[in-house]
């Protein structure tokens, strides 16, 4: 198969099978479905073994070691199972519409053209915003976050992905220099996304292609903060943003344009400097977040 997509459950029987079922329902049919379970409590495990022996040409389910691996370590195991020249990834709760996967292959094709397929390339799309029964809350997640997903340099990706990866679609070149995800990375679409912009090519698709849903049991969501409860978010996401980016050199400072090199070594250092010199930093090499207000907190408190 053409296209690989990934699908990690934990405790998604819920809409575990409206997820596969729009899956199924794709009007382009070259892929293969790969999921794995990251030791679910509920009947998840029984329902996606229900797919996987009625769509045994089109569904596996990873078999092996029942343990929980988190968020990024069960995509990680995905993606060292894939074998696809492209990969696609499906979170357990959301819906994607017909046309997700033909219309995603036409902007990683169009990408290709422009840089070729040895380049690692990364291609997203909108979504849309729904509510637990799928009714709409937002017709555009970029346009109800006030994002412009055209612009995703590699500076901004170390404080803010602007990348959803339930959107993406990524290219085997990114995945032989992006994969193994490693443990400490924010979330493995941040990760990607700061491998394809440092070293590769990133291209946006402004369709909404998946319809993203959310409720209370989201691992990771759409969070309505009041302006304070953002001042702390950031400060904790700083810490663990400065730790990806050490590990991000670790592998890759060698590989990077000069520019990129030295705005990575800055941002490392800036628990060490002082007041004025952090925001120095920040101001300097482009280090900022959208909406442009969300910034006033970071250069203040950060």
């Amino acid at each position: 198969m053409t296209i690989n997509i990934v699908l990690a459950t934990y405790n998604g029987a819920k809409f575990i099978e409206a997820q596969i079922e729009s899956i199924l329902a794709q009007d382009h049919k070259d892929w293969r479905l790969i999921i794995r379970d990251d030791a679910s409590k509920d009947v998840t495990p029984e329902l996606i073994a229900n797919y996987e022996q009625k769509f045994p040409d089109r569904i596996e389910v990873l078999k092996g070691e029942k343990k929980r691996l988190g968020i990024v370590g069960n995509f990680s195991a995905l993606l060292a199972a894939t074998t696809g020249k492209y990969v696609m990834f499906a979170d357990q709760d959301d819906v994607w519409l017909p046309q997700k996967i033909s219309l995603t292959l036409a902007g990683m094709r169009e990408l290709e053209k422009q840089h070729g397929d040895s380049t690692p390339l990364l291609v997203h799309t909108d979504s849309s915003i729904v509510n637990e029964t799928l009714q709409p809350v937002a017709d555009s997640f970029n346009a109800h976050h006030k994002l412009n997903a055209h612009m995703s340099p590699f500076t901004r990706l170390l404080v803010q992905n602007t990348a959803q990866g339930c959107t993406m679609m990524v290219n085997r070149a990114l995945l032989a220099l992006a994969v193994p995800v490693p443990p400490v990375a924010r979330m493995y679409d941040m990760w990607l996304a700061l491998a394809a912009a440092g070293m590769g090519q990133i291209g946006y698709v402004e369709q909404s292609t998946v319809k993203y849903r959310q409720h209370g049991g989201n691992a990771i969501g759409v969070r309505g903060k009041t302006l304070r409860e953002k001042v702390g978010h950031i400060q904790n996401m700083m810490e663990g943003n400065v730790t990806q980016a050490i590990m991000f050199r670790d592998r890759y400072e060698g590989k990077l344009s000069e520019a990129n090199r030295k705005a990575l070594q800055q941002f490392i250092k800036m628990p060490d400097y002082g007041f004025i010199r952090r925001r120095f930093v920040l101001v300097r090499y482009n280090i900022m977040r959208q909406p442009a207000w969300e910034n006033v907190p970071m250069l203040i408190f950060v």
